[in-house]
């Protein structure tokens, strides 16, 4: 029968379980369902997908994920008890979250809907599946403890991202309710760097339920991405002293203290209150000599 997933040979997944996820991904890349016969078999061998080793079930679900069908397909796999043996302690509720982030993801002019900003966060995107793949197994994730990655085999740099997501939600929240100043956004906007927007589009996947509290949440982080793009990411791309300077004029050595001068003339420059070298030199007198 065309435009269904049908399994030949119960004895086949057995022998090799990772068939059983294979399945679900021909599923999601085809949009073929899978015939309910077939499906009562992948939920009663779910559990052999204990079995196969991290790095071949990560491979298959990358390609799950990859595939254009990828949430309708995750349901699937929730309903046959498959989602929860290669993501111990998955919370149903996050599959709402990552149809979010996919609308964020598949429609961009929500966040930057001029054509001024779109150009300058298109080498920030988080468009592409290979580039999307931690951001959305911070989405699944989410609130399980790190439980649901234990199954998953991530490189450096996709954990790094999932942690810094973890420790940015809550961050941008508060900065959102009450709204706060020029000087803690543009703290946070340093601290994430280009990055960013990762993490408003991670923040929007859960803050951004229907209603007058969702479009508020976009609209904030919609104004703290032009921020960004007009005044601190063009800042951020040089400094106007650096600790050579505040060794060679005023003596100083590596302390806390000194990081403490460093940080407070760059936030006096990425707020525009200091304009070039000279204003920062003296910037950074006034500093040192208040102690």
């Amino acid at each position: 029968m065309r435009g269904l997933v049908r399994v030949i040979s119960e004895e086949n997944l057995v022998h090799d379980p990772l068939r059983i996820l294979r399945c679900y991904r021909f599923s999601a890349a085809s949009g073929f369902r899978i015939e309910p016969g077939s499906a009562l078999v992948l939920k009663k061998l779910a559990p052999l997908l204990r079995k196969p080793a991290a790095e071949r079930i990560t491979e298959e679900f990358r390609k799950i994920l990859a595939a254009q069908g990828a949430v309708r397909t995750l349901e699937r796999m929730l309903k046959d008890g498959v989602l929860r043996v290669i993501m111990p302690g998955f919370k149903s509720e996050n599959l709402i979250a990552l149809k979010t982030l996919r609308k964020l993801c598949g429609r961009p002019a929500l966040l930057s809907p001029g054509k001024r900003l779109a150009r300058v966060i298109k080498d920030l995107h988080y468009h592409a599946p290979e580039a999307r793949f931690p951001l959305e197994v911070a989405v699944l994730a989410w609130g399980t403890a790190g439980r649901a990655m234990e199954r998953l085999v991530l490189s450096r740099r996709e954990k790094g991202l999932i942690e810094r997501l973890y420790l940015f939600r809550p961050r941008l929240r508060r900065l959102y309710k009450p709204a706060a100043g020029r000087a803690a956004l543009a703290r946070l906007l340093r601290d994430a760097g280009d990055e960013i927007y990762a993490h408003i589009l991670f923040s929007c996947a859960f803050y951004m339920p229907p209603g007058e509290e969702g479009e508020g949440f976009l609209e904030f982080s919609r104004s703290l991405l032009e921020f960004y793009a007009d005044e601190i990411r063009p800042r951020l791309a040089r400094k106007p002293i650096d600790g050579e300077d505040l060794k060679k004029e005023f003596g100083l050595r590596p302390s806390p203290f000194f990081r403490e001068v460093l940080d407070a003339v760059q936030m006096k420059w990425l707020l525009g209150e200091v304009r070039d070298r000279g204003e920062a030199l003296l910037e950074a007198k006034r500093i040192i000599e208040r102690g």
